[in-house]
């Protein structure tokens, strides 16, 4: 059984079946929580566990037959971002926008011109109709497949149910299965099934397609990968949720990159896998850890550069609700103008990238503890002016003995609200894959990379020589660095892999 409903229109998606069953094999209740992962059936309410409850034994309404039709279309966020008139004056107040929005689509006619019937019990024909015109069969045409009155027969010749229903006992049950085998079914006229269509269209993310079983769904058509795609920006060169969602229904988020070019060179990748690391670090690490990014929003509207600096590059993805990346645009390669700017289509696993970084630096971490750290603030080595501040070199002291060039130096900040393995990962990351401390595009556009933490080039910024010629590695930093927010010291091999840290 479906779940009468979404009938509700979030139940008939919410019924998304993960594991392809015949109708008549398929439990309601497992039907129903299958669609419930999807996001195409969301219950009656809760339990108190938290569980959804969907009344499966009752009669489907109307009103709930309905909205399952418009979330098997793939149309509910048109639905509830529709803002005509309803004309019907017996739909519940949560229904109401799903109820004009169908009837100015002719998705659906009432009993009257003002009365919709919507607490009435929906026949069987009546929701394997919105079932079938689901599935692209018009029974309006002019040579129909089916009609209303044959819709069960029909149904049953394709294999979307197993049994002749009689009036009034279709249950939500019986609507819940009936949407997770519609799910299975090819479209009308097309080797493309409905589920995979929803996914598709943006109603159902690829990754919860996967969870439910549907393993051959994939995040869009072989021919949309690696496509153009231009999306409006208005005169403040910002891009609307509006305009986005046009081109991309399941765009949910946005975040932008930016950084030196030459890291990529460093790293020995492209530029645009470069700055696509940045961002997917962004998304699971900074923002999991509370810490404001400014170019991170979790709803649109965002804004979008038209200025590229000679020694920079940036990068703006749109994410879906799964912060998989959908869509990209590279400040190096697409263009910006006449109020549009150009994307390419994609579909990045983010989470998939983002446990590889992990690893790496996990295995980085390991050692973290191995080495006693020590930065002596109260008796610098010496200091000097910079025209703004006066800097000052702190000792350094590793297992009581001061630092050599066989280990290297980096610090960070600890923020509010970050914990010091937050710190600890952020820094690591900057040592393998951010680089913005590592390599630099000179003035006349070349780039210079050389590696300030890792290599003996990058040790003389931090030596200091005393009178006696002696050389020293230091801390250099002005005071007030360490003042406002804690700082995070951290001590590195010359491979790269953290030894110990203080905090300061």
């Amino acid at each position: 059984m479906k779940r009468a409903v979404s009938l509700v229109l979030a139940l008939v998606l919410c019924f998304a079946l993960a594991v392809p069953a015949a109708a008549a094999e398929t439990d309601p209740k497992t039907a129903a929580d299958l669609l419930n992962g999807l996001g195409l059936f969301k219950g009656t309410g809760t339990d108190a566990n938290g569980a959804p409850e969907y009344q499966l034994e009752r009669p489907a309404t109307r009103i709930e037959a309905l909205v399952m039709l418009i979330r098997l279309i793939g149309r509910e966020d048109e639905a509830l971002a529709f803002t005509g008139q309803n004309p019907f004056d017996d739909v519940p107040e949560w229904a109401a926008r799903y109820a004009a929005f169908a009837y100015s689509e002719k998705l659906a006619t009432g009993r009257s011109a003002t009365k919709y019937d919507a607490s009435g019990t929906a026949q069987a024909k009546d929701y394997l109709t919105f079932v079938l015109r689901a599935l692209g069969y018009d029974d309006k045409s002019e040579d129909p497949p089916f009609t209303y009155g044959e819709a069960n027969d029909f149904a049953l010749k394709l294999g979307l149910v197993d049994r002749i229903y009689g009036d009034g006992e279709f249950l939500r049950g019986d609507a819940a299965v009936v949407s997770a085998d519609a799910l299975k079914q090819k479209k009308n006229g097309s080797d493309t099934t409905l589920i995979q269509s929803l996914v598709w269209g943006g109603a159902v993310t690829p990754n919860a397609a996967h969870d439910a079983g549907f393993t051959d769904v994939t995040a869009m058509p072989a021919s949309e990968e690696g496509k153009k795609i231009e999306i409006a920006i208005d005169e403040r060169n910002i891009i609307t949720e509006e305009a986005v969602r046009a081109v991309l229904p399941q765009a949910k988020y946005i975040i932008s990159s930016y950084q030196d070019r030459a890291g990529a060179q460093v790293l020995g990748i492209s530029v645009e896998e470069y700055m696509r690391n940045l961002a997917i670090f962004d998304i699971y690490k900074t923002v999991s850890a509370n810490v404001t990014i400014k170019h991170f929003y979790s709803e649109f509207p965002y804004g979008i550069s038209t200025n590229i600096y000679k020694s920079s590059t940036y990068c703006t993805c749109i994410l879906d609700g799964d912060l998989n990346i959908i869509a990209e645009h590279h400040g190096d390669t697409d263009s910006i103008g006449n109020g549009k700017a150009e994307f390419t289509r994609t579909y990045i696993d983010t989470s998939a990238v983002y446990d590889k970084m992990m690893e790496r630096i996990s295995a980085a971490l390991a050692g973290k503890d191995s080495h006693t750290v020590m930065v002596d603030v109260n008796n610098p080595l010496s200091s000097w002016f910079d025209n703004v501040n006066t800097i000052y070199y702190y000792p350094v002291y590793i297992d009581g003995k001061e630092m050599t060039s066989d280990y290297r130096i980096a610090y960070d900040y600890l923020y509010e609200g970050e914990s010091i393995e937050d710190v600890l990962v952020r820094g690591q990351f900057d040592r393998f894959y951010r680089t913005w401390a590592l390599a630099y595009t000179a003035p006349d556009g070349t780039a210079h990379a050389y590696d300030r933490v890792l290599s003996e080039e990058g040790l003389n910024e931090i030596t200091f020589y005393d009178k006696s010629g002696n050389r020293h590695f230091c801390l250099r930093v002005v005071p007030s660095a360490f003042e406002e927010n804690d700082m995070v010291v951290m001590i590195y091999d010359t491979a790269g892999n953290l030894l110990g840290y203080t905090v300061i």
